[in-house]
């Protein structure tokens, strides 16, 4: 059976464009998919930078409502103190004083080191709200191009299926059973160029006899890969 290698080139060159389109709308939705991830994931990071926050502002007002408590305290105990009956109640109270004071004092610094990470915290969250809203609006014109995008490919590869459909119409009746059997099974790898004696398809070297059969346009196979073969250059 002869098929003229410019026919079978044509039907292969139609297979990968029909096949590259396919693989275009196959990814768009994946892509989409994956920009709204990562808006999703930088919406979760501000929420963590909100929380955080949030929790370092209960904890200083915690530490500030205690230190309040405590200065009262104090005071009390330093009214005691001027009022005591005896040196030992003087010496008891006055200690206790020292030790709230000390611990004051402490606090104190725990409530200069919350503030300072309040202030980071609150940066933090700027910087997380800041990067969710580019997040968004690169999303929102993601999804617009590609919209648009896969609009194109869509028409590009129905342009495509017609005028691939139009030359298988061509091949040899007895033939196409065949053909198609290849061609459900492999898609565009169903048919491979040859070059330089080589299938181009998992380029096995091809005998000379089966080159020279090429040449004729007679319908060979790969007996390696099982691709339909035509010469595509120097053979």
């Amino acid at each position: 059976m002869k098929i003229p290698c410019s026919q079978l080139q044509a039907l292969h060159r139609l297979l990968k464009q029909r096949q590259d389109l396919r693989n275009q709308l196959e990814r768009g939705p994946r892509q989409l998919a994956a920009k709204a991830a990562m808006v999703a994931s930088a919406l979760a990071g501000l929420d963590a930078a909100k929380l955080k926050l949030r929790e370092l502002k209960m904890a200083c007002d915690r530490m500030q409502l205690q230190l309040r408590d405590r200065e009262n305290k104090i005071a009390g105990l330093e009214t005691k103190m001027n009022q005591a009956a005896s040196n030992r109640e003087y010496q008891t109270l006055k200690e206790q004083i020292a030790a709230d004071k000390q611990a004051n004092n402490v606090l104190s610094d725990e409530i200069l080191e919350t503030l300072e990470q309040i202030d980071a915290a609150v940066k933090g969250v700027a910087e997380a709200e800041a990067k969710h809203k580019v997040m968004q609006a690169e999303e929102a014109t993601f999804k617009q191009q590609t919209t648009q995008r896969l609009e194109v490919v869509k028409s590009e590869l129905q342009r495509v299926s017609e005028a691939y459909k139009a030359a298988e119409l061509l091949l040899p009746e007895e033939f196409t059973p065949e053909y198609l059997r290849v061609v459900n099974a492999r898609n565009d790898e169903a048919l491979a160029g040859v070059e330089n004696g080589t299938c181009g398809g998992c380029y096995h070297v091809l005998t000379p006899k089966v080159v020279d059969q090429l040449r004729m346009d007679n319908v060979m196979f790969c007996q390696s890969c099982g691709a339909l073969l035509y010469l595509g250059g120097d053979d």
